[in-house]
């Protein structure tokens, strides 16, 4: 798992520069993309070796795993055609991850308690299938806003990250970190507090349930927000919900909790993802790449924080002593944000 997330940190920023040089070269990536993952996911199914399986891992579904955030930089622009209600458009794709990671997981559990892996396989050879025929029935569309089209002196330079884009994702960087290391953190909390796995399983699937909902809305949130104090919100939520479980001291508490969780996870992932990407709309598929590495890297640097001081400290006092990381990104939220955005307004309608 380590290896082949190192592997998709180092190809994934290739992947987006090539997408987004024009309409064909998005049209080759996402095709690319698709059938290198179905390779990859056949190939698994024909193979016992641990090195082969590494091999094919820390290729084939390195590059195959890009078409995911290249899909999301497709809907990106195409959200343009929706007008005012673009952003609408957007969460509504990020609902549907989260829709897929509420059932996926526990669709593969069943598969493979009654069929075995074989046939867990060739679902998902199935699944890839049609996901290769959706993304060649889709549509060349240009990359670049309309009024930008005629201006490509400063391409290079557009495709850099910019400082906007840079502070976001250290801020998101900091939040998420702690969203990784709850992956260890939660169900070893739960056996401290006198739970199981039956526990684990539900405090998960709450969030994960309560997330849809909130994506949905999420547009209409910032009407009344706007970014800036969105992202307040986000961060002080992000604090107080890791405060607050790691002080549980009942299974019920902490069930309890998931709901303000999910919330906190539904407006960081569905809003700060936009956010992101707005940093760099002519590049959809350049930043969704960086923002794909940040979630990442918050998951490999999560999880070991996490495994290592469970050694010595409990899984609840470990939770509430990484509050500081969101509390950290909040207060480059308020040094940094206003700077770039002097008039703090709601989210781009583009």
């Amino acid at each position: 798992i380590i290896t082949g997330m190192i592997s998709a940190i180092l190809v994934a920023p290739m992947i987006g520069k090539y997408s987004d040089k024009n309409p064909h070269t998005q049209h080759k990536a996402l095709i690319g993309t698709a059938v290198i993952h179905l390779a990859g996911v056949v190939l698994f199914y024909f193979t016992n070796d641990f090195w082969l399986m590494l091999a094919i891992n820390v290729t084939l579904m390195a590059f195959g795993g890009c078409c995911g955030f290249l899909i999301t930089s497709y809907a990106k622009v195409q959200s343009r055609i929706f007008g005012k209600h673009a952003n609408d458009a957007m969460m509504f794709n990020r609902a549907m991850g989260s829709l897929a990671w509420a059932f996926g997981p526990a669709l593969s559990g069943f598969i493979v308690a009654d069929y075995g892996f074989d046939a867990l396989f060739i679902f998902l050879a199935i699944a890839n299938s049609f996901a290769l025929l959706f993304v060649i029935s889709l549509p060349k569309i240009e990359i670049r806003s309309p009024k930008k089209q005629a201006n490509t002196e400063t391409d290079h330079q557009a495709k850099k990250l910019n400082s906007e884009a840079k502070f976001l994702l250290l801020a998101f960087l900091l939040l998420h970190i702690v969203i990784g290391a709850i992956l260890i953190l939660l169900p070893l909390h739960i056996i401290d507090l006198g739970g199981a796995e039956k526990q684990t399983g539900q405090a998960f699937a709450i969030a994960a349930f309560i997330e849809i909902p909130i994506l949905l809305f999420c547009g209409k949130f910032l009407s009344f927000t706007g970014n800036y104090r969105m992202l307040i919100l986000i961060f002080v939520l992000a604090a107080i919900s890791f405060i607050a479980t790691g002080l549980t001291t009942s299974i019920t508490q902490l069930l309890s909790l998931q709901v303000l969780s999910g919330i906190m996870i539904a407006l960081s992932m569905g809003i700060g993802m936009t956010l992101i990407q707005d940093t760099m709309p002519d590049n959809p598929a350049t930043i969704i790449s960086h923002y794909s590495n940040m979630l990442r890297l918050s998951i490999l640097l999560g999880t070991a924080i996490a495994g290592i001081a469970a050694d010595y400290m409990t899984a609840g006092s470990i939770l509430s002593f990484m509050s500081i990381l969101p509390a950290m990104g909040l207060i480059l939220i308020i040094s940094k944000y206003q700077k770039h955005q002097p008039n703090p307004a709601p989210l781009s309608k583009t």
